[in-house]
């Protein structure tokens, strides 16, 4: 039983065949199979890396055109900050030199107006001799009141009255009180005789009689 599953079987009308080559022949065609795989392999991996190459390269250039792209944009921008800088400096330098300008009216008081205005409310032939003006700067503190039942002020007239005969201090006071502007008044002394008389009054002018020039300009602009 042994012998005979050792023993080939016997096949009828097979086709015969003989290895007539060296086996050295059948390596060497398996070598050159092997070889043109790797040859495959290596174009396949070279068409690989150069698509890869080739991509990078265009989304290198793409990203060069947005860039030189936001380049431009930036230097139209920096020209345009550039083109209004000097508009925005005047426009400020404007604005500084009408504040300033208001700054400077603040404190201001017409004497000149002020002084008419207190001629025509003296008594017939009372005229002004001499008058001193005094107001404070903008950037001085505010002037305080004079006296406990004086009023606030911006300004302040000393004047001299002459006149041919006694002056009525009384009625002198009650004639400024009509100007506007008036904080208070008081008569510091009477001098003279014999037709030639000198009363000396100070004259408190409130904030009334600012001028207010420049103010609304200066708000109008804001």
């Amino acid at each position: 039983m042994r012998a005979a599953k050792n023993r080939t079987a016997l096949v009828l009308g097979g086709e015969p065949r003989v290895e007539l080559l060296p086996p050295e022949v059948g390596v060497r065609a398996q070598a050159a199979s092997l070889r043109r795989v790797a040859t495959l392999g290596m174009i396949a991996a070279v068409v690989l890396v150069g698509g890869g190459y080739t991509l990078a390269s265009l989304n290198n250039a793409r990203a060069q055109v947005e860039l030189t792209e936001a380049q431009e944009r930036t230097s139209s921008l920096i020209a345009a900050r550039q083109k209004y800088a000097e508009v925005s400096s005047a426009t400020a330098l404007a604005d500084s030199i009408v504040a300033a300008r208001a700054l400077n009216a603040s404190t201001e008081v017409l004497w000149s107006s002020l002084i008419t205005e207190v001629s025509t409310k003296l008594p017939a032939g009372v005229s002004i001799e001499s008058a001193t003006m005094k107001a404070r700067s903008p950037w001085e503190s505010t002037l305080a009141p004079s006296g406990p039942l004086r009023q606030a002020r911006v300004g302040t007239v000393s004047m001299v009255l002459a006149s041919p005969t006694i002056v009525d201090a009384t009625t002198v006071i009650r004639g400024l009180e009509t100007i506007p502007g008036y904080a208070d008044a008081t008569p510091d002394a009477l001098t003279g005789g014999g037709g030639s008389y000198r009363l000396t009054i100070t004259f408190n002018v409130g904030d009334k009689a600012l001028s207010g020039r420049f103010a609304e300009r200066t708000e109008a602009s804001k």
